[in-house]
């Protein structure tokens, strides 16, 4: 029988990613859909204050052929501004070992996770580094809030 901790896991599974960030404001305008803040103001952040990890495997085969609306379903993980400064198997591991505990320890539903519309991410689309690339409606567009936010965000 499945109920909403199997779909969550199902979900992650086929279409997650997890969003790395040392700074809570990138966190906060992600689970607020604030592309503004999170893509265009911030662009210099990526890569050295917040990542983005892709981890499902339909997601990576959408990739093969990129379009503009695919989207992840995102797991937020905050960490110390040091973790920029460790080799990628530490900082691998790191996400590896927070993201297991999280989510053996919540309630887990879909709602836990964050859109991220990964041909936004800075550097991941030559189309993404003009400003009006993110004035699609359709595809960054704004969400709605029903749960407190905890480690994962909520959508």
């Amino acid at each position: 029988m499945r109920g909403t901790l199997r779909d969550a896991l199902t979900l992650f599974d086929e279409n997650g990613a997890v969003f790395v960030t040392a700074d809570p404001a990138r966190a906060d305008a992600l689970r607020r859909f604030d592309w503004q803040r999170l893509l265009i103001a911030a662009r210099d952040a990526w890569g050295t204050r917040c990542e983005t990890r892709l981890v499902g495997h339909a997601l990576l085969e959408q990739l093969v052929a990129p379009y503009k609306s695919c989207t992840a379903h995102t797991w937020i993980i905050e960490v110390s501004a040091d973790y920029f400064s460790w080799f990628g198997a530490a900082r691998a591991a790191h996400v590896d070992g927070r993201l297991a505990g999280e989510l053996a320890t919540r309630n887990l539903t879909s709602r836990d996770f964050s859109p991220l519309p990964v041909l936004g991410v800075p550097g991941w689309c030559d189309a993404n580094a003009a400003p009006a690339f993110y004035d699609d409606p359709d595809v960054f567009r704004g969400g709605r809030r029903s749960r407190a936010a905890g480690s994962g965000a909520q959508c």
